[in-house]
This record gives C-alpha cells, structure tokens and sequence, in this order.
C-alpha cells in the first residue's frame, strides 16, 4: 500500500472516530435530558398531587368544622324550643351556620370520593330532616307546647315532640363521627382508626334519673348484725 493510500486510510479512519464521537456524545445527552424531564415531570406530578391533597384536607377541615358548627346550632335551638324561649339571635345563628354548611357541601360534592360521598349524604339527609322537624315544631300555632300543640307535638303527631328530635340530635353527632372517620381515611388510608362518636348532651336531673346504688355492707358488719343476738341471749342467761 502507497503513502496516498495509507493517508486516505488515516483521513477516513479520523473521519469515522470524529462523527462517531459526535453521535455518541449526542446520545449521552439526548439521554440526560431525557432523565432529567422524566425527573421533572416526576417532581411536578408529586407537587401537583401535595397540592391537590392539601386542597382536599383543608376542604374536609371545612367540612368537618361546618356540620359540626349547624347540628350544634340545631341543637341549641332545639333547647331554646324546649325552653320556650325562642329569640331571634338564635334563629339567626341557625340560619348562618345552615347557609355556610351548605357552601361547603356543595364544593364537596365535586371533589371528595364515593365512600366520604356516601357518608356525606347520610350526614346531609339527617341535617336536613332536623331542620324541617324544627321548623314545623317552631311554627306550629295551634296548641299550647313549645311546639305549637299540647306537649310539644307537630301537628297532634303524638310521636313528633321536642324528646323524638333531641334523639335525632344525638344520632346526628354518631353520624358526623362516620363522616369524620371516612374523611380522615380518605386523606390517610390505612393510618387513622375510627373514633368514639361525640358524647350527646346526658339526660337533665329530675324525676327520670335513677336512684344512688346503695353500698353493699361489708362481710364484718354482717358477722357484728348477726352476733348481736348470741350476745345478748348470753348475757341473760348469766
């Protein structure tokens, strides 16, 4: 092989080694752009979805916080109608706490999951059935109970008294316990056990409440009662 032949090797073996580095440093870096997009879009889909989480948590503190906020005000309201002591403050308070209760559920309709949804509606059928039964107990004018009727009754409804709403009270404050166990479920799955319901208001002292337990008498002062006799007949006897 001639010096000209052996260049034209050379030349071309430089050729290849220099295009072959190009398209090798070319891929290294189509790689590490690669992996760093994939690493961003990563990065972005984990803030995305903190963000969306703590969206959704401040929705359920919300929620959580208003429906606590209108069965209590139902509540208090059911007492002043016991009381027969209705003002306009706490209608006004029962209408302030229905209406932002209301707001929250209607933002969490489009956002929680089938099973908060599902414990939501039981939440919301059983507010929204204490609120008509207060209302009808409120406006009733016939009758002289704090209803409107003798003995607190809607409508001569014998079984729809002041008493049948305040258990509907107490099985509001169990359900809102439910829909707090699936909020917290739902924000951390398989974390968070259930919760004790909210205790309900005990019963008033008065006629209904039962007599003290008497303390059972200790073994001695049974052996004392019934050693008594012995002694005594003895002492005749003497």
């Amino acid at each position: 092989m001639g010096e000209g032949t052996a260049a034209l090797v050379v030349g071309a073996v430089g050729i290849i080694g220099t295009l072959a580095s190009a398209l090798l440093s070319y891929r290294q870096a189509e790689r590490t752009h690669r992996a760093d997009r994939d690493h961003s879009d990563l990065r972005s889909a984990r803030q995305e979805r903190d963000r969306l989480r703590e969206a959704r948590a401040t929705l359920y503190a919300e929620l959580n916080a208003t429906a606590r906020q209108y069965l209590t005000a139902l509540s208090d309201y059911c007492h002043a109608l016991r009381r027969g002591d209705v003002r306009d403050h706490a209608a006004e308070a029962l209408d302030t706490a229905r209406a932002s209760y209301r707001n929250t559920y209607a933002q969490a309709q489009m956002t929680v999951s089938d099973p908060v949804l599902e414990a939501l509606r039981t939440v919301n059928r059983t507010l929204g059935a204490l609120y008509g039964s207060l209302m009808r107990l409120a406006s009733d004018p016939g009758g002289q109970g704090p209803g409107g009727t003798p003995d607190g009754q809607v409508s001569g409804d014998p079984t729809h008294t002041v008493e049948s709403v305040e258990a509907e009270v107490r099985r509001g404050w169990a359900h809102l316990a439910g829909l707090r166990d699936s909020l917290r479920a739902d924000l951390y799955p398989g974390t968070v056990p259930a919760s004790e319901p909210d205790q309900a208001p005990g019963p008033e002292p008065g006629a209904g409440s039962a007599p003290p337990a008497r303390r059972p008498r200790s073994s001695r002062a049974r052996f004392r009662r019934r050693g008594s006799p012995g002694r005594s007949r003895t002492s005749r006897l003497l």
